[in-house]
Order: structure tokens, then C-alpha cells, then sequence
């Protein structure tokens, strides 16, 4: 609720980093005119990142107890573990290719700018997705018939918006949609698993 005022401190700290050249130099490949910092973004010490750090570790309690169906006792037994924090920054065309994360449990995605992400016309006037979050059905079939038209919906766009939280299974594969405007498409990412106190693995 309160992005407005953590906005323009968090846009600060990224492009200090961009300046920087503070890059993961992870995946380079699937990607295109895309600023991918280092995975540790959530370590500073800066109030602004701690704070949305908070709303992530909140938001992704919420999402888990809900689709596991879990009581709040069962929820004290639970701690998120943000391991793996970073930053986007695209313009010109840049994307990021279809991809899944790797030993983590669930992924999110933070908009800090949306820009101008979102339906555009292209040079021929057709419709096209600008800078979305696409992910893709983990169903995969064969022959779309008449009894299989409850899987005709094979992918899913996500529109950006500034301050929104995306929160999803890593087993996902997902893109970002190739990206152009005036303003830079700005977010930030975290893979994360969930430690239970009586299990002293990775995995619940």
C-alpha cells in the first residue's frame, strides 16, 4: 500500500547497481537488453528494501497457507528463506526467455515501474502482449478435441503494475515478454523455500 513512498528509493538503489555493472552474468543467453543484478539484492541494509523483504516473507506465508490448506499452528512451524533475491531493468526490446528455477520451492516478482507494459499494436496494427509475464501450463497434451477443451488456455498473461506481487510455483516455466517504452520496466525477483522446524533438509 504504501509503494509510492519506497518507489523512487528503490528505483535509486537499482540503477546504482546498473551503474555499477554489479550483473549475475547468469543465463545471459535467454535473455536481451536486460539488467540482471547480482542474487543478493535483499541483503542491503536499506530500509526500503527490508521493508518490502517483509511483505514478500508475508505475502508468500499468505499464498502457502491458503493452497496447502494449513491452520496458524501450522504456520508458526514455517519460515520463508528468500535466498535468491535480484533486479530487472529492460527497455529496447529487451525480454527473458521461457525459464524455470531450480531448487527453490516458489518464485515472485515485484513491479517496482510497470512502465508501458501491457496490450500494444505493432507496425502491421495487431495486438501484441508488451513486457507481460507469460507463464505456461506444466500440462502438456496431445490432440485438443472436444473433451479436452478445458486445457485449451495453455498460458496465462500477467500485466504489470506498479507495486503488485506475483508469487508462483518455480516449477513454472515463465517469460517476460519482449519490452519497449519511454520508461524502463523495473522489478524485482526472489526464488524461496519454506523451512518446518522439525525438518532440518530443504524440503518439507
Amino acid at each position: 500500500e504504501d509503494h509510492l513512498s519506497k518507489k523512487e528509493e528503490l528505483l535509486a538503489y537499482i540503477y546504482s547497481l546498473k551503474d555499477e555493472g554489479k550483473s549475475s552474468g547468469i543465463a545471459d543467453a535467454a535473455k536481451k537488453n536486460l539488467f540482471e543484478s547480482s542474487f543478493d539484492f535483499f541483503n542491503s541494509d536499506l530500509k526500503c528494501i527490508q521493508d518490502l523483504k517483509l511483505f514478500c516473507e508475508e505475502s508468500l506465508i499468505t499464498a502457502v497457507k491458503e493452497v496447502n490448506g494449513y491452520d496458524d499452528n501450522m504456520m508458526k512451524q514455517i519460515t520463508p528463506d528468500l535466498r535468491e533475491s535480484w533486479a530487472h531493468v529492460t527497455n529496447n526490446g529487451g525480454y527473458h526467455d521461457a525459464h524455470k528455477h531450480l531448487n527453490t520451492s516458489w518464485g515472485g516478482i515485484y513491479y517496482v515501474n510497470a512502465g508501458e507494459c501491457g496490450q500494444t499494436k505493432d507496425n502491421n496494427g495487431d495486438l501484441r502482449m508488451n513486457g507481460t509475464n507469460r507463464f505456461y501450463s506444466p500440462i502438456q497434451y496431445f490432440t485438443l478435441d472436444v473433451s479436452m477443451q478445458y486445457l485449451r488456455h495453455d498460458a496465462a498473461d500477467i500485466t504489470p503494475q506498479d507495486g503488485v506481487l506475483v508469487i508462483f510455483p518455480a516449477y513454472l516455466l515463465h517469460s517476460a515478454t519482449p519490452y519497449s517504452g519511454d520508461k524502463d520496466r523495473v522489478v524485482i525477483s526472489f526464488n524461496s523455500i519454506l523451512h518446518h522446524t522439525e525438518d532440518k533438509s530443504d524440503k518439507l
